[in-house]
C-alpha cells in the first residue's frame, strides 16, 4: 500500500519536483523504460520529511491537471490492492 501512496503523491507532485530540479526516476523493466515511483519518492521527498509534510499541507488541490487525474485512473486505481477496505 505504502508504494501506491507514494506513486500518488509523486504524480500529483511532478511539476513540484521538477522545478526543483529533480526528475522521474526510471528504469528498465523487460527492455522498457518504466516510471519508478518508490525510489523518486525515497529520492525527493522522503529525504526530508518536513519538507514533504509542509509541501503536501498547502498542496494547491484546486491545481491538479486533467492529465494528473488520467495518470492516477491508469496507475493507482486501476491496481487491484487499492481498494477502500485496505486503506
Amino acid at each position: 500500500m505504502i508504494v501506491l501512496v507514494c506513486q500518488a503523491v509523486i504524480i500529483l507532485t511532478e511539476d513540484i519536483i521538477k522545478s526543483k530540479g529533480g526528475s522521474i526516476v526510471t528504469k528498465m523493466v523487460d527492455g522498457k523504460k518504466k516510471e519508478d515511483y518508490f525510489d523518486t519518492a525515497k529520492r525527493y521527498l522522503l529525504s526530508n520529511p518536513q519538507e514533504m509534510l509542509d509541501m503536501l499541507l498547502n498542496y494547491n488541490k484546486a491545481a491538479i491537471t486533467e492529465k494528473q487525474i488520467k495518470k492516477l485512473d491508469s496507475t493507482v486505481n486501476k491496481d487491484p490492492k487499492f481498494t477502500l477496505e485496505s486503506a
